[in-house]
């Protein structure tokens, strides 16, 4: 389990974090939302040792590896599909077992066709597609995703979301997954939390059991409990 205690941060001068505590079981997605600028990010860097809290404690990172989903694809534009998880995979995986875990990835997200395309030959889709595929078959037990799908239409994001659990059957990884689309909450996540204005702490939590599979939005179990997660996310703008 990894667990964020008591965190503070001031970030230029601004209290950012304030008391911030929450859980993550093993295995399970936790959403967060809230307004721009309440931390969201600043809580992911944290996690991945980019940055440290001014106080407060993080336990159950030690011994874990981690990767990392970001609001940019930033693929390296000079190796084909494949090759850009080769690159990232070479030093963790021998080649028989990592090209037969990449050709596994590259069928689940629909881009085993195209493993020897270029990125600039792939739509914007097909290239968040890719990055997912790289952040998932890299060795971890914590993937944080910022925002994967920010530049992308509705209908695309739902449908990557849905991948995204996919994928997520497959590794059974814990997530903590930064979106301020509620639809990809309530479609991905195990637990929501709503972060505050700043100075941020967890104001609203909502947890989910409907397996993934059976989902809709139309749902009046989700419905229930997006009606509640819109009045919690209102209080805060």
């Amino acid at each position: 389990m990894i667990k964020l205690e008591g965190i503070k941060k001031r970030l230029g001068g601004m209290q950012v974090l304030e008391d911030l505590s929450f859980t993550v079981q093993p295995g399970e997605i936790v959403c967060l939302l809230g307004p721009s600028g309440c931390g969201k990010t600043t809580t992911l860097r944290m996690l991945a040792g980019l940055d440290e809290p001014d106080e407060g404690h993080i336990q159950g990172l030690d011994d874990i590896k981690i990767s990392y989903a970001f609001q940019e694809s930033r693929l390296l534009p000079w190796k084909s599909v494949e090759d850009n998880l080769h690159f990232v995979l070479k030093s963790q995986i021998e080649l028989p077992e990592r090209q037969a875990l990449i050709e596994r990835y590259l069928d689940l997200m629909g881009l085993g066709a195209y493993k020897k395309f270029y990125p600039e030959a792939l739509s914007g889709g097909m290239k968040q597609r890719l990055s997912l595929c790289r952040a998932f078959a890299f060795p971890h037990q914590l993937l944080l995703m910022d925002e994967p799908f920010k530049s992308l239409d509705a209908p695309l994001r739902l449908s990557l979301v849905r991948e995204v659990a996919r994928m997520w059957e497959f590794s059974g990884s814990s997530i903590i997954f930064v979106t301020h689309d509620v639809a990809e909450a309530l479609l991905l996540g195990h637990k929501l939390l709503v972060y505050s204005k700043r100075p941020t702490l967890v104001k609203a939590e909502f947890g989910i059991d409907i397996p993934h599979k059976d989902r809709e939005l139309g749902d009046e179990r989700l419905a229930h409990i997006y009606g509640q997660l819109m009045t919690a996310l209102q209080k805060e703008y």
